[in-house]
Parts: C-alpha cells; sequence; structure tokens
C-alpha cells in the first residue's frame, strides 16, 4: 500500500492505493483500489475518485505504450454532484483508442453536462467548442527511452539546493532509480532486488522480535466527509514538525480540520 500526500497554498492533494500487477507475457495489467481526494482551501470543495485499470503495452517486443480503460465516477463531498467517467479500451486496429465521455450530473442527479474527446489530449463539452481540459505536458523528450515528457525530468530534477533539504528516503536517492534513469537497466534491476532483500531481512527481524510495523508519518482512520466509511493512510502531521519551519507552515496554510490528529 502506497500512501501520499501534497499540500500547496490552495489545495491539498492525499491518497493510498494498492496495486495489483499481472504480468501477460508482452504486457503489464495495473490495477488500483483505493481512493483519490483532493480539497481546496479557498471554497472548501472537497472531490474524491478512484483509479482506473491501466495495460502497459510491449514492454518487451515493439513500441511501449498505455492504455486506460474502465469507469470511475468523481464526487463532490460538499455538493453531492458527480462526473462519471467512462474510458474507451483499446481495440482491434487502434479502434477507441483514448476515447473518453463524461456526464456530469447536479446534486439532485439530474444530468447537466456531457463532455468527451481523448484522455492523453482534449476534452471537449458536447455539442460545442468549449474545451475544458488540454494535455499541456508536451511531446516526449527525443531521445528518451521511456518518452518522458519536460515536465517528468522538471519533477525528478536534483539541484545541489534541493538535495540539502531531502529527506533520506527520497527516492532520487534510490539507486536503482539513478541507474534507471540513466538507461543502466541491469545494474537498476541488481540494485532492486539488492533493496528488496535488505526490507526481507528487516521484516524477518520484526517478526523475531515481535515488533508491530508502524508507517512513521501515516496513520489509519477514517477521512473527514468520507462516502463510505473506510479507513485510508492519513498523513498524521508529524514529519512537518521534525522537518518543517515556520516559514513553509506559513506558506502552505495546512489544512488543519484535515487529518484526525489534529
Amino acid at each position: 500500500i502506497g500512501a501520499a500526500i501534497m499540500e500547496g497554498p490552495g489545495f491539498t492533494f492525499f491518497q493510498d492505493m494498492c496495486v495489483q500487477t499481472k504480468f501477460g507475457g508482452n504486457n503489464l495489467d495495473v490495477s488500483p483500489s483505493g481512493e483519490w481526494h483532493v480539497l481546496f482551501k479557498n471554497n472548501g470543495n472537497h472531490f474524491t475518485w478512484k483509479g482506473q485499470k491501466t495495460v502497459v503495452n510491449s514492454i518487451i517486443i515493439g513500441t511501449m505504450w498505455i492504455d486506460c480503460f474502465g469507469e470511475t465516477e468523481v464526487i463532490s463531498v460538499k455538493t453531492g454532484e458527480k462526473a462519471k467517467i467512462k474510458m474507451t479500451k483499446c481495440g482491434w486496429f487502434s479502434k477507441g483508442r483514448w476515447e473518453t465521455s463524461i456526464k456530469v450530473f447536479n446534486s439532485r442527479g439530474k444530468e447537466a453536462l456531457s463532455v468527451s474527446g481523448k484522455w492523453n489530449s482534449e476534452l471537449r463539452v458536447d455539442g460545442t467548442d468549449e474545451v475544458v481540459w488540454t494535455n499541456t505536458l508536451g511531446a516526449p523528450r527525443q531521445g528518451d527511452k521511456y518518452q518522458r515528457p519536460d515536465h517528468v525530468f522538471e519533477l525528478i530534477d536534483s539541484p545541489p539546493a534541493l538535495i540539502e533539504r531531502l529527506p533520506p528516503t527520497d527516492s532520487r536517492f534510490r539507486k536503482d532509480v539513478i541507474a534507471l534513469q540513466s538507461g543502466d537497466t541491469t545494474r537498476a534491476s541488481a540494485e532492486k532486488k539488492a533493496l528488496e532483500e535488505r526490507e526481507r531481512a528487516l521484516r524477518r527481524q520484526r517478526t523475531v522480535s515481535g515488533i508491530e510495523f508502524r508507517p512513521q508519518w501515516f496513520s489509519q482512520a477514517v477521512p473527514p466527509d468520507s462516502l463510505t466509511g473506510e479507513p485510508m493512510w492519513l498523513f498524521n502531521g508529524e514529519y512537518w514538525k521534525n522537518h518543517g519551519s515556520p516559514d513553509t507552515n506559513a506558506r502552505l496554510g495546512f489544512g488543519d480540520t484535515l487529518f484526525p490528529h489534529q
């Protein structure tokens, strides 16, 4: 299970997710379970949704490409409005590839809007020229094996001033990740295997010692205004008590009512 939080001056995004994978020879099926939440601080709007199935095709032979498909709902916890999203599975000769249709319903359950297009390029309000979303990530960087746009390289950039502020657990310091980003898949695989062996050894030590593993920065609880009542892993605020600064805390304006410990 992976848990995450991202905090900005105007929003809080948090999630927990368990991913089940299935290898199919030349493709990898990825099925996520869990919830995604985003809370806007200026108006209290709180949206929640679940993930879609993703298939990574041609991972061994051919040109790698991704297909996302299935149905999900984005629900407004505050108003009860919802959007039902359907992403079409790619068929023979690329039929339906990336196609997406969305029905938006008001709090009374009446359809108020329909949107369609492709999830990797652009979505428009049906019957109009109004564009509601456009892919702004840009084209893949030329020569990059994984076809990543510049946006991804900005996310993983490691300038010295940032490195000094990162916790030692940041993935930028993982030897397998560094090797993978440099294109050395053999070394990346070896480093990943070594890391996993170390984690298994630690787990065996905890079992022998009767120590129950507890995540340091996340606690299991039901989020406020939960629609399902199911617990999830929520940020407990302790990280910023140890590593934050008054300037950071004031700039981000943490959502004080979001987490159970506060």
